[in-house]
């Protein structure tokens, strides 16, 4: 949902749907947020308004929020009796990431966060083996070796692993 406007014209829009436009007449001319803004629910419907005509909360979920161009994070940080989604596309009874790996839903898909040693959209291959490995700055590789011996010569050094 993505609600913007000036004064007395607010615009709301839900994913990328259509904008659907409003408008408030005197003396209603701003959005005053001096009280908390509650998503997704209310500590007690006494605290809105019966004219909103809302009964209950919202049932879903909410990947993203952002006020005033700003992708707040931590969205659970504060909340009252908040749980993990476990719905499509992520369903925890029927993983669709393999191997271990994470569902990381996004709307209505999602992508695997795949555990060490495998990879893929759903993490159903393997990298054991024979595979080529790309390094991009940050990553390594870490060989355990036993030094065989080591001599020195003018200038250089030659080293034996085992």
């Amino acid at each position: 949902v993505q609600s913007t406007g000036s004064h007395h014209m607010p615009h709301t829009q839900l994913y990328n749907g259509s904008v659907v436009r409003g408008m408030s007449g005197p003396p209603l001319n701003e959005l005053n947020l001096e009280l908390p803004l509650y998503i997704g629910s209310v500590p007690n419907f006494t605290e809105s308004s019966r004219d909103s005509g809302v009964a209950f909360g919202l049932i879903g979920a909410i990947q993203r929020l952002i006020v005033n161009g700003q992708s707040w994070t931590g969205l659970g940080m504060q909340g009252s009796r908040v749980g993990r989604y476990q719905g499509p596309p992520c369903p925890a009874s029927t993983n669709p990431c393999l191997n271990r790996g994470i569902c990381l839903p996004s709307l209505n898909t999602f992508s695997c966060k795949c555990a060490d040693g495998f990879y893929g959209d759903q993490c159903q291959l393997s990298a054991a083996g024979e595979k080529p490995v790309r390094f991009n700055g940050d990553t390594f590789l870490e060989y355990a070796f036993n030094l065989i011996s080591g001599k020195r010569q003018r200038n250089r050094r030659r080293t034996n692993f085992e």
